[in-house]
């Protein structure tokens, strides 16, 4: 059984929490109704869950150097690239983007982003996007508590309560 999640959750039935279901091509061994983490949040615990990822993460208007940016890793078969957190050497906001996007049949050039040089890496980022940081371990428990207390006030469908 994995480590039990700090928001509302129900073991995985299809691999009794153990985050395996047997070898298949494109799950690897990975089950493929969890993800491999073993349990389902409720409607609940996903909306508290989101909340406290998002308290764990800043716009990239909002980024400072010194900041350590989690860019997340991958598999892809053969070929996998762990997650890493990486150190915020120098930030530019407002950068002119060089690409553009096909919006109903028309080329539109996209927003500015945020260019964010860090160790090993530049990171273009648009302004809608959220980047999760690294926060000590004081932060991060406040961060937990809050979000919390956030699914403490949901209906069980993960909506907030209606004012009495």
């Amino acid at each position: 059984m994995k480590t039990k999640p700090a928001f509302e959750s129900t073991v995985c039935k299809s691999c009794g929490g153990t985050g395996e279901f047997g070898y298949r091509s494109i799950y690897g061994k990975a089950c493929f109704k969890c993800s491999g983490i073993g349990y389902k949040f409720s409607k609940r615990g996903r909306a508290a869950s989101d909340y406290f990822v998002r308290l764990m993460s800043k716009r990239p208007a909002d980024v400072q150097v010194g900041d350590k940016i989690r860019m997340l890793g991958f598999n892809a078969g053969s070929y996998s690239q762990p997650t890493y957190w990486h150190k915020v050497i120098a930030v530019k906001h407002d950068q002119p983007s060089n690409a553009s996007s096909l919006v109903d049949g028309v080329m539109v050039p996209n927003p500015n982003v945020s260019i964010i040089e860090c160790e090993g890496v530049v990171i273009h980022a648009y302004p809608d996007e959220w980047l999760r940081v690294a926060l000590t371990a004081e932060q991060k428990a406040a961060a937990l508590a809050k979000a919390l207390e956030f699914q403490a006030s949901l209906t069980k469908n993960g909506e907030a309560r209606k004012a009495a």
